[in-house]
């Protein structure tokens, strides 16, 4: 039996509907999300982190979605939602960026006015691991360019 918490009550009635800050997950058709209000002010950042929860999304979804159980938290398309002066700020992988119905969604769930709210690839929160060599691999010079630098001429010209 849950006993009645008139303080929890009145906080949740206060925040109903206040913007939200926190982190989430799209797993096959569900929305997982971690969230609390916004403080209001200039920045609002949750204290919730992806790879902390996972194992909590694991266990409520593992049944579901027995796939999770041996997956990372980063191989499972996730993302993260701030507010700033300006506004709010939804940070996920390129794919998710991109799918309009997902930031519809994401905008609902977390009750963002669409006014103030801005979508921004984080190469971090993408399905994949970041591999600094291989974005490395994108400033290599064209292959008719040396990256050599050239050779200094000597007093005499040589």
């Amino acid at each position: 039996m849950e006993i009645f918490n008139l303080s929890k009550q009145v906080y949740l009635f206060k925040n109903a509907n206040r913007p939200e800050v926190g982190i989430w997950w799209m797993i096959g058709s569900d929305f997982v999300k971690f969230s609390e209000p916004t403080l209001g002010g200039n920045y609002s950042y949750s204290n919730f982190l992806h790879d902390t929860y996972w194992i909590k999304v694991q266990q409520e979804y593992g049944k579901k979605y027995p796939y999770i159980k041996y997956r990372n938290y980063f191989e499972v398309p996730r993302g993260r939602v701030e507010s700033t002066p300006q506004g709010f700020v939804i940070m996920s992988g390129l794919e998710q960026t991109q799918d309009k119905s997902l930031i519809s969604k994401i905008m609902r769930y977390f009750r963002l006015p669409a006014n103030l709210t801005k979508v921004v690839l984080d190469e971090h929160l993408g399905t994949e691991p970041v591999d600094e060599f291989n974005i490395m691999d994108a400033y290599k010079a064209p292959e008719n360019q040396t990256t050599e630098e050239p050779a200094r001429k000597t007093a005499s010209g040589r």
